[in-house]
């Protein structure tokens, strides 16, 4: 199973949107049986955080 994490960067502090980005082709990607089986989306970051935070939720990632 490849680990995924997703980051949507926002420009606004704090932040006022929601990773809808992400929501949307995570959802389209489910419907394929291959990618449901193969891939897992660990977490998504889209609220402010400092990079060190950000970096010390992510264990051995496949994609980034």
């Amino acid at each position: 199973m490849q680990r995924i994490y997703a980051i949507q960067l926002s420009d606004f502090y704090p932040s006022s949107v929601l990773p809808q980005a992400i929501g949307t082709l995570w959802s389209y990607a489910q419907t394929e049986q291959k990618i449901r089986e193969s891939y897992q989306l660990c977490q998504t970051f889209w609220e402010n955080q400092t990079a060190g935070e950000v970096i010390n939720n992510i264990i051995d990632p496949d994609i980034l």
